[in-house]
């Protein structure tokens, strides 16, 4: 089985195989010159923030990943190939991550995380930060790839891209005003307009590829969505919910180099987070269905769940929905047609990975066997962000990061 870490090289590749770009067009200009005064401030910081809690096992040699957690999927594939951690698993470090609205994210062997107005980029070995840099508005991490994307502000949004280097606070290569980051591979960033009714896709180097406004969408019916609500990339399609009236929810397939919209079909009601795999997307609604469609639109299976969905994460073959209230079962597991495979009267689905669906209860967090549900191990720690890795897992619950391993 591949790891993550060929995972990420293969995406390099996919760029290679995708060039060559038509029809290009998009909001403003990129920003390329440094960033203003008053934007951004860099710090070097070489005093750690955590603690290490003694244990008789070292940090794992290769901490590499991916994006494994809906949050941060840059893909939206919000699962992982790493080998299932199969005991229960010691506690190697804790840091400390003050203010709120905190995020975490694992990219290759980069290991990042963004609280308030600022990111980090933290140590795999201590998770001392290695640099940091704030802002002047709330930060919301995107993703990382060569460079970092986040978003900055919440009324006036700022798309970002700071260049990605291991030893030094990170410079700004380019920027958007008034747009948010979505998706992004190594070859397509694709954002929406700050009141999500135009869809962007833009060049690694932030110049404008394409760009779609909601109302150009045929849905096929007598109505118009007003607005992009999730997004997903495959190798051939951007994946977007088209919302109308906030209530109804189409799903359409959209050319990656084009921008033309390929296909569109009524998904479920409000629908939510889409979820990609490399030849289906995935859908759940509020009525607690779950939608599978070929990335040519072709739609291949539904299912029912608990209502309403709130996450759909998939891996190895399988679904998993997660109900977004306090629902009996709150998680389902589905094969690949559509057939139930086991149910758990609570919790959600943090992360999944070669054979393990990480699950926060309430009470700490359980590691569930992918085929049949049933209990791997526990951790008495809160749990909002689970990310595993290549012989690890990161674990971010209240204000402490927690590598387990």
């Amino acid at each position: 089985m591949p790891s993550r870490r060929d995972y990420l090289t293969g995406l390099g590749g996919l760029a290679a195989t995708l060039g060559g770009c038509t029809g290009r067009s998009g909001p403003g200009t990129p920003t390329l010159t440094p960033t203003p005064k008053g934007t951004g401030t860099e710090t070097r910081t070489g005093t750690a923030t955590s603690t290490a809690d003694p244990t008789d096992r070292a940090v794992p040699p290769d901490l590499s990943g991916s994006w494994t957690h809906p949050d941060a999927g840059a893909r939206a594939t919000r699962s992982t190939d790493t080998d299932p951690l199969d005991a229960v698993p010691d506690r190697l470090w804790t840091a400390e991550l003050a203010g709120d609205h905190r995020r975490l994210l694992l990219a290759g062997d980069a290991l990042y995380t963004s609280t308030g107005t600022g990111i980090a980029r933290r140590s795999l070995a201590d998770g001392a930060p290695t640099w940091r840099r704030s802002f002047d508005d709330r930060v919301r991490l995107g993703a990382a790839l060569s460079d970092v994307y986040l978003t900055t502000g919440e009324s006036d949004p700022r798309l970002r891209a700071l260049a990605g280097e291991e030893g030094e606070p990170p410079a700004e290569r380019w920027t958007r005003e008034d747009v948010r980051f979505r998706r992004a591979d190594a070859d397509l960033v694709v954002a929406t307009a700050n009141d999500s009714g135009r869809l962007y896709g833009l060049e690694p180097d932030g110049s404008g590829r394409w760009s779609l406004d909601v109302g150009d969408v045929d849905l096929g019916v007598d109505v118009e969505g007003d607005r992009f609500d999730s997004v997903a990339v495959g190798p051939e399609r951007v994946f977007a919910a088209v919302e109308s009236g906030g209530s109804v929810a189409w799903v359409a397939g959209i050319g990656r180099e084009s921008g033309r919209v390929a296909w569109t079909d009524t998904g479920p009601n409000h629908a939510g987070l889409l979820t990609v795999t490399p030849d289906a997307v995935l859908s759940g609604g509020f009525h607690g269905k779950v939608f599978v469609w070929s990335h040519d639109g072709d739609l291949r299976w539904r299912a029912r769940t608990t209502p309403p969905v709130g996450t759909v994460a998939f891996a190895d073959g399988r679904a998993f929905a997660s109900a977004n209230a306090d629902s009996a079962p709150a998680i389902t597991a589905l094969d690949g047609s559509g057939e139930r495979l086991w149910t758990r009267a609570s919790g959600t689905v943090l992360a999944v990975d070669a054979g393990a669906a990480y699950v926060a209860d309430g009470e700490g967090l359980v590691a569930l066997d992918a085929g049949t549900g049933e209990r791997r191990w526990r951790l008495d720690t809160p749990a909002t962000q689970v990310v595993p890795a290549d012989g690890g897992l990161f674990v971010l619950g209240g204000t402490e990061l927690r590598l387990f391993g």
